[in-house]
């Protein structure tokens, strides 16, 4: 693998750092504090490093004058693909972009396996044993090729000077015998798998019967999704052209309310005109009448007035006479009377 470029922000004395990064031996040089080391452990925190984590250890390489957490990006390649390295120490995201086909992985896991599969490795110790050589480890390397192979041994020994690197590949030996060896009652790890292997092939099959039954399953519901859409398009055109049905027979009764409104305004108005005719017709008969003035219309109420009160004058009179009557007939039973009504009193014969 070929570190391309690296970018570093915030990140203990670093603020703002970036360079580039040539195939072969890259040479690191400068003062002391000057950032040499810091680098170097950058790029291990952007290899094997979780951005998520609340480790005291992560907390304290934050720039020393500043509020937001680091962020680091690394571009790096082997012989096949180019990939960029991203992680956001503040919002604990990690992403890996493949150049090529600008995949994006955003799971840790499966970032740190592409890593593990490029750098041959995923234990930072060990990337950083065999990847760098610090300042102070120079001068070690310089008088004997043990430093190495010491360094080497710590790792795998977990530190314990007494225990030599050839015991611990004899137990890395056991461990392989182990996987290998075959017996009836405890059984190796290949044995294992090649004994589960039916019972995987038959899930596997099993699996595959479900698939298949699943994607059948899915041709079913899109015929029935299908069908069920075309009942739906026909209850909407039906419900459509019930709406329309409705409105038409809305609109014929309007119309036929309408035509009654006609019929009666008709009627009305040929009884307007028969009425006019007729008024016409009397004012033709009143034209050929005398007309009465003003004169004559007074002395006829005046006359009107003095029959009316000659009329009560007569019915009194009347009742003086049957009075009068009642008293002679009275006086002279023997005697005919005859009156003559409507005479006064004094012209009346006996």
């Amino acid at each position: 693998m070929q570190i391309n470029k690296l970018e570093i922000k915030r990140y203990k004395n670093l603020r703002s750092f970036s360079g580039d990064f040539k195939q072969g031996i890259n040479f690191i040089s400068g003062p002391n504090e000057a950032g040499k080391s810091t680098i170097v452990e950058a790029i291990t925190d952007l290899f094997f490093t979780d951005p998520a984590s609340t480790k005291k250890a992560v907390k304290e390489k934050i720039g020393w004058d500043c509020e937001q957490s680091f962020e680091l990006c690394l571009e790096f390649s082997d012989d096949d693909s180019a990939y960029l390295l991203r992680k956001d120490f503040e919002s604990g995201e990690a992403f890996l972009i493949k150049q090529s086909s600008g995949e994006e992985i955003t799971d840790k896991h499966k970032i740190l396996n592409v890593i593990e599969s490029m750098t041959g490795m995923g234990n930072p110790d060990i990337f950083l044993a065999t990847t760098t050589i610090r300042q102070g480890e120079i001068e070690r390397v310089s008088h004997s090729s043990d430093a190495i192979k010491d360094k080497l041994e710590g790792l795998i020994t977990g530190g314990q000077e007494e225990i030599l690197a050839s015991e611990a590949l004899n137990k890395i030996e056991d461990e392989i015998r182990n996987i290998k060896k075959e017996g009836t009652r405890h059984l190796g790890v290949l044995q294992k798998l090649h004994k589960n292997k039916a019972e995987l092939i038959y899930e596997l099959d099993k699996a595959k019967r479900e698939i298949e039954q699943t994607a059948s399953n899915r041709v079913k519901l899109r015929e029935t999704q299908e069908l069920l859409n075309g009942i739906y398009a026909e209850y909407e055109a039906k419900k459509a052209h019930m709406e329309k049905a409705s409105q038409a027979f809305q609109i014929e009764e309007q119309l036929k309310k309408l035509e009654d409104s006609f019929q009666d305004l008709n009627n009305r108005v040929k009884s307007i005109k028969d009425s006019e005719e007729i008024v016409a017709e009397l004012r033709e008969e009143i034209s050929d009448l005398p007309k009465i003035d003003s004169a004559d219309l007074s002395l006829a109420e005046e006359q009107s007035v003095h029959s009316r009160f000659l009329g009560g004058k007569k019915e009194s009179l009347q009742e003086k006479v049957e009075e009068l009557a009642e008293r002679v007939a009275l006086a002279k039973p023997n005697i005919l009377c005859r009156l003559i009504p409507g005479l006064p009193a004094e012209k009346r014969s006996l």
